[in-house]
């Protein structure tokens, strides 16, 4: 499925249920920050929003982004938090459905961590746990048409690595071997239960788990992007974004002008930030 065809998906399920409440084709982790959003749907296209050290948003791909990302929030197809009171309750189940708000049962589609895949199954395998009341399937990340076998949010949590001067060569590459292995393998999610194994058992792979490894390329440029901006353009970045994404939001300007205008301002702030 593409991000077109997501977008256009989730607008086609019925803006209220059978009780006249809310409900949401889509909820994205990003959903608190749509133009962190719109970045992330970019990244997994192919598109950066930094070229050749330049900032570089007022183009047709990114219009086109935006528009989608920008009028599913105007129409409500998106969840937005904002408009939601939250549950300031402590309790478990309360803290679960602030976290993956697609628990609630009235969004249709959600983007989000893997944590919420080990929550649903959780939801279905522990004794005296709350079972959902509707079923559930996964599917890999929206792609781009031109880019199909390319996605996007991985992040890795754990690294292993041996030093360059390291004396004990021998142990090391053991080590190593070790855990890259088939006996690491199959222990790791039993001691980490929550992140994905970069090596996955086979034999442990049920099929919602198995849409976590489909795609062929990952696409992490947007991370790497920001990790080299400096520390003081990072705040400029929701500073303006935020202004002209509100701009959108109540039609006070087009996406074509906010674009404009965000390149420009982003540019000179980063420019004054000395990069």
């Amino acid at each position: 499925m593409t991000w077109e065809e997501m977008f256009k998906l989730a607008g086609q399920f019925p803006a209220v249920n059978e009780n006249n409440e809310p409900q949401y084709g889509l909820y994205h982790k990003d959903s608190p920050n749509p133009f962190m959003m719109a970045l992330k749907v970019g990244e997994s296209s192919g598109l950066s929003f930094n070229n050749s050290e330049h900032i570089t948003l007022n183009t047709e791909s990114w219009k086109r982004i935006f528009e989608n990302v920008t009028d599913c929030f105007k129409t409500k197809v998106c969840y937005d938090p904002s408009r939601i009171k939250a549950d300031d309750s402590m309790q478990k189940e309360a803290l679960e459905l602030r976290a993956y708000p697609f628990l609630r049962g009235d969004i249709a589609m959600a983007l989000d961590e893997s944590t919420l895949y080990r929550t649903l199954m959780s939801r279905s395998d522990e004794p005296g746990a709350k079972p959902l009341a509707w079923e559930w399937g996964m599917v890999t990340l929206p792609v781009s048409a031109n880019n199909p076998h390319m996605g996007n949010g991985v992040y890795m949590n754990d690294i292993f690595a041996i030093p360059l001067e390291i004396k004990e060569t021998k142990g090391a590459l053991e080590f190593i071997q070790y855990i890259c292995g088939e006996n690491y393998a199959k222990l790791l999610p039993q001691i980490n239960m929550t992140d994905l194994p970069a090596r996955p058992n086979p034999d442990a792979m049920d099929e919602p788990l198995k849409s976590f490894y489909k795609l062929e390329q990952v696409n992490v440029t947007l991370i790497n992007q920001l990790r080299k901006f400096p520390a003081s353009f990072l705040p400029k970045i929701d500073e303006i974004s935020q202004k002209h994404m509100e701009k959108i939001m109540s039609d006070q300007s087009t996406v074509r002008e906010s674009l404009q205008s965000m390149e420009e301002e982003l540019e000179q702030a980063l420019r004054q930030s000395g990069n």
